[in-house]
């Protein structure tokens, strides 16, 4: 198995990241603009302590699943417990977070009622994260992107038509829409079906012990995938007013956009490297990352410079400059991308192959050192956003070069044998096109 020669998986998981990027887009055009500033920035604590919950969940019990459900042997088990374990957990953390809303509420100084939408959307998209695993392991990348389409083209749509219709004008409105859409693709999910797992069955202690060992290791892992995803802005949240937070959103929402690009890659990478190192297969292991980094790395930059320049442009003309403060906070995350990009692609390599113990420990000394950099520029030097993005991409910056010098030693490579590689697949791709002209 080749990724070469598997371009259209690639494809198809590239796709299904375009409608996070579409959705994105209605973000910033139509939501931002048009919703006031401190309902934005109630949706964003919101919707980012949905998003922590759910990722702690996928590190936790998801991406195990995927990791030991890959071979078609031990699909049933893995996916039944994997299956069972999330929904204990959903359940539990969602009973939690609606019992402790008068607390939390109070950090972050939004209402009761707005908290106790995170048990909700909980509640709405689970179906939608199990049947997204089970085709991320089966590698049927065109499912994920209608499972992705569903999800947020649907709520697209919907904050398309409360703007058109005038409802705009209130955090819940909007994450009702999101509530409905999550909905719908746990509906498609439930459709697509658990492929050959038996659900019926009783739960063996190994496939428990397995799961829940491998997922403390890869807690540590998603503990940066937390921070990258929102923790930042509920640091901010804490500590400053829904109008700070949603200045500082209204520039990450627009950098996770470019982000999605490599999340993309990530949806077969693991499956596909933990093939790979079942196989003993070292050479395409080496040549998969390779081009995996040579390619991304390289196709990014025309992006980031756009990125830059447009963000001089798009933020001083929302709401009459209200915004303007988000251009540089996203410049200055637009200089860690590279590396979250090399993050991303090595961790997910090494993860594929069993070295999870290194990806823990890399992204947790990433997390210390972000709670350092965080609370120097943020709360004692009060940069706020700035502050806040300045933490993120000194991690970024950490993490990537750590991960990449762990990777490159794990499959006997280097950043000169990299170049070359991308330099000679790109010069054959040329030649071939030639050829049949």
């Amino acid at each position: 198995m080749n990724l070469a020669r598997h371009l259209s998986l690639l494809s198809w998981a590239v796709a299904a990241k375009t409608p996070v990027f579409v959705y994105g887009l209605v973000v910033v055009l139509i939501m931002i603009p048009n919703l006031p500033q401190a309902e934005f920035g109630i949706y964003s604590l919101v919707f980012q302590f949905f998003i922590i919950i759910s990722l702690f969940i996928k590190f936790l019990v998801l991406h195990p699943m995927i990791k030991y459900a890959s071979p078609n042997n031990d699909f049933s088990r893995y996916v039944r417990t994997g299956i069972f374990l999330s929904a204990m957990l959903y359940i539990i953390i969602g009973v939690a977070v609606w019992l402790s809303a008068p607390l939390s509420a109070k950090i972050l100084r939004i209402s009761i009622q707005e908290i106790r939408f995170v048990p909700l959307l909980m509640l709405a998209i689970f179906f939608r994260e199990v049947g997204f695993s089970i085709q991320q392991i089966r590698l049927r990348t065109k499912r994920l992107f209608f499972l992705e389409t569903l999800y947020y083209i649907g709520s697209s749509i919907g904050l398309i038509f409360l703007y058109a219709s005038g409802n705009l004008t209130s955090a819940q409105t909007a994450l009702k829409v999101n509530i409905i859409a999550a909905g719908c693709a746990s509906v498609l999910a439930l459709l697509f079906g658990f492929d050959e797992a038996r659900l019926i069955r009783i739960l063996r202690i190994k496939e428990l012990v397995d799961l829940l060992q491998y997922g403390w290791r890869t807690l540590g892992i998603g503990l940066s995938a937390l921070l990258i995803n929102g923790m930042d802005i509920l640091l901010i949240g804490a500590i400053y007013t829904p109008i700070e937070v949603a200045i500082y959103t209204g520039a990450k929402k627009v950098y996770q956009m470019i982000s999605a690009i490599t999340q993309a890659a990530s949806l077969i990478i693991m499956p596909y490297a933990s093939r790979l190192a079942a196989e003993m297969k070292k050479l395409e292991l080496r040549a998969a990352y390779e081009k995996a980094i040579g390619y991304f790395c390289s196709g990014i930059i025309p992006i980031l410079l756009v990125g830059w320049a447009m963000a001089g442009i798009v933020y001083p003309r929302l709401l009459e400059g209200e915004y303007k403060d988000s251009t540089p906070i996203f410049r200055f995350m637009l200089l860690g991308a590279p590396f979250e990009i090399i993050f991303t692609l090595a961790g997910n390599f090494l993860y594929g192959v069993g070295a999870v113990g290194v990806v823990a420990k890399i992204s947790l000394s990433g997390l210390g050192l972000w709670a350092i950099l965080a609370y120097v520029l943020i709360k004692m030097l009060a940069f706020g956003g700035l502050g806040a993005a300045g933490a993120l991409v000194g991690v970024m910056i950490f993490t990537g070069i750590a991960m990449h010098i762990k990777a490159a030693d794990k499959f006997e490579t280097n950043f000169l044998l990299i170049f070359r590689r991308l330099i000679r697949t790109t010069a054959d791709m040329v030649k071939n096109r030639s050829g049949r002209k």
